[in-house]
């Protein structure tokens, strides 16, 4: 399996005006993915986070706008 970029697809999911309420929505989902798969909530939750604020930090860079000598 692969995956070619965020998981939400789009970095105005992660900072957007909706972002709030779009990473309840992301972690409660992982947390009860991780769940089904034999982890515990503690453990599941705090992943969930990691992760969130991971892929936060990479939509963050990605919509940074490209140095002139990129175009």
């Amino acid at each position: 399996m692969d995956q070619s970029g965020l998981s939400l697809g789009s970095c105005t999911f992660y900072t957007g005006n909706s972002s709030a309420a779009n990473r309840q929505a992301f972690i409660d989902f992982f947390t009860t993915v991780a769940q089904l798969l034999g982890a515990n909530y503690a453990t599941a939750a705090d992943y969930a986070e990691k992760v969130w604020q991971l892929e936060k930090a990479i939509a963050e860079v990605m919509s940074l706008p490209l140095p002139v000598f990129f175009l």
